[in-house]
């Protein structure tokens, strides 16, 4: 239950408040927040009787108004809480699980170089190497039981596993891809060079239509997924991740857009 200020309430403990501002830096908690000059104690449940170190937050005047007009929610500010450096709580124990798995993800996903995935995958292709690193971070995902600290990014990371895999199986488990000199896995194409009936060429040729079609639609849905999990990183342990970029879909040859380059960001999962 919230508490008025104008009701009379305990007051907080010098050597509390000592201990919320060391806990802080004497700076505002809120990251990438620079300010140490003008700063308040927040009580983070808005109940102004619980004067816990778990419920009491250093912040500077501006979030602190923004803190109570709910600009910034109690769960932002319980994380912001977690994220404090300088102890062995649970909490940071918790956050330094979530930043090894969030490493383990960009890393094996080359994440760094998505914008030669993407074009590759327009192109139809990717390389072996690529697809080995989506396929460790699609079992560590399915084998690890997340703690649930940050439901929206635990979510988002099971989503992000969900449609790895599905664009993963497309090239390794499809009749129409197929593993070029063990490095790239390409569309495949080499029935062309045999003698075929018009009409099984033309079904072949069809098949293979449909497959592109749908790998377009997978590599999509990957973008969606990796924005996704993006956001939940920024709004839960780092606030920069991929240096705010946006994931996109990158067709610089202008293979699907008459031959001019463009990027596209999509918004929702393609049915």
């Amino acid at each position: 239950m919230n508490k008025k200020y104008s009701e009379s309430r305990p007051s907080i403990s010098a050597d509390l408040r000592r201990e919320v501002n060391t806990e802080a830096g004497h700076t505002c908690t809120v990251k990438l927040c620079m300010e140490h000059t003008y700063l308040e104690i927040h009580h983070i449940d808005e109940n102004r009787e619980n004067n816990t170190l778990d419920n009491l937050i250093l912040l500077c005047d501006k979030h602190h108004k923004m803190a109570h007009a709910k600009k910034i929610s109690r769960k932002e500010l319980k994380n912001y809480k977690t994220m404090l450096n300088g102890g062995n709580s649970s909490g940071d124990k918790m956050t330094e699980f979530y930043r090894d798995f969030v490493n383990f993800i960009s890393k094996n996903m080359f994440l760094v170089h998505w914008i030669n995935i993407s074009d590759n995958l327009i192109a139809t292709s990717i390389e072996d190497e690529i697809l080995d690193g989506f396929n460790e971070v699609e079992t560590k995902i399915f084998r690890s039981t997340l703690p649930g600290a940050f439901p929206e990014l635990d979510n988002a990371i099971l989503e992000l596993g969900t449609h790895i895999n599905y664009l993963r199986l497309h090239f390794t488990k499809s009749k129409h891809s197929h593993l070029f000199e063990n490095k790239w896995w390409r569309r495949d194409m080499r029935w062309k060079k045999v003698m075929l009936e018009q009409d099984e060429y033309q079904k072949r040729y069809d098949e293979v239509e449909v497959w592109q079609k749908e790998l377009y639609k997978k590599h999509c849905n990957l973008v969606v997924a990796l924005n996704y999990f993006a956001k939940a990183v920024r709004e839960t342990i780092d606030p920069v991740y991929f240096n705010c970029e946006n994931f996109v879909v990158c067709d610089s040859m202008g293979t699907t857009n008459g031959l001019e380059g463009y990027e596209y960001i999509p918004e929702v999962y393609a049915e």
